[in-house]
């Protein structure tokens, strides 16, 4: 009686132990941060003795700043943006890749069928420099079209919700999405034109970065973080088998 007392004292003891904050911030409104949210609500980073908190922010510039300022420990972001960060100064390292291709459907309005079509038309971007630019980029490259050659024009205007709108209007003419903002629009008769995630593209995809000088004194934080991921990978990629849809999610180690 005595040591099933004093082991369930201990095991209380376990619990009670405050949890680390650790704050991530995104700047984007389509599937990547459900990485974060899932884990998250799943309680997966708990486990590892981490409160996460996810911030949503508008643009990934915004995210940035707040990994700047220290506001938060990481950013959740693309590639690219992890270059324009180096190229500012900032000195940040990549903890963990999530995706390992890129991701979305870049979609045009029902009238545009082929990839020639958009030849002197509008393309939707959030931001010049940002993921959904690179995506943007990396589709048209796919689809045998350069932008200077043949005369398409970006056009930013936000988020997601707001490009779609845009084709809607027809003030553009294509942008690319993420798949379940996509999907409205499938049903509406719109043209998909690539779905990146199947199309044989390398790239590597959103990261977790953090500033170079914290990496090793949070190095324990950032192992419970990449073991949160792993979790929610395992999770989601036995939902990819049951679906037939490729899951690159959490290309993260969980040592």
């Amino acid at each position: 009686m005595l040591l099933l007392t004093s082991a369930m004292l201990l095991t209380n003891s376990v619990e009670a132990q405050p949890l680390t904050t650790f704050r991530i911030a995104n700047g984007t409104s389509g599937e990547n941060p459900a990485v974060l949210w899932v884990g998250v609500e799943q309680g997966f980073y708990r486990k590892h003795g981490l409160n996460v908190e996810t911030i949503y922010m508008r643009v990934g510039s915004l995210a940035a700043s707040a990994l700047v300022s220290g506001d938060v420990n990481a950013v959740l972001t693309s590639s690219n943006a992890v270059l324009n960060l180096a190229a500012g100064g900032l000195d940040v390292v990549i903890i963990g890749a999530l995706f390992q291709r890129p991701e979305g459907d870049f979609m045009a309005r029902p009238e545009f069928k082929r990839p020639e079509d958009l030849k002197g038309k509008l393309v939707a971007i959030q931001s010049i420099g940002g993921g959904g630019w690179a995506n943007n980029i990396l589709a048209l490259d796919y689809l045998g079209l350069d932008p200077d050659r043949d005369n398409i024009r970006f056009i930013v205007l936000g988020d997601q919700p707001t490009r779609i709108q845009a084709l809607e209007t027809g003030r553009a003419q294509a942008s690319w999405m993420g798949s379940t903002f996509s999907a409205p629009l499938k049903k509406k008769g719109y043209t998909l034109l690539v779905d990146l995630s199947r199309a044989p593209i390398p790239y590597v995809g959103s990261s977790l970065v953090v500033k170079k000088n914290v990496a090793q004194p949070g190095g324990e934080n950032l192992r419970s973080v990449a073991q949160g991921n792993y979790r929610f990978a395992a999770v989601f990629s036995k939902a990819g088998k049951q679906t037939g849809r490729p899951k690159d999610y959490g290309q993260t180690s969980p040592a």
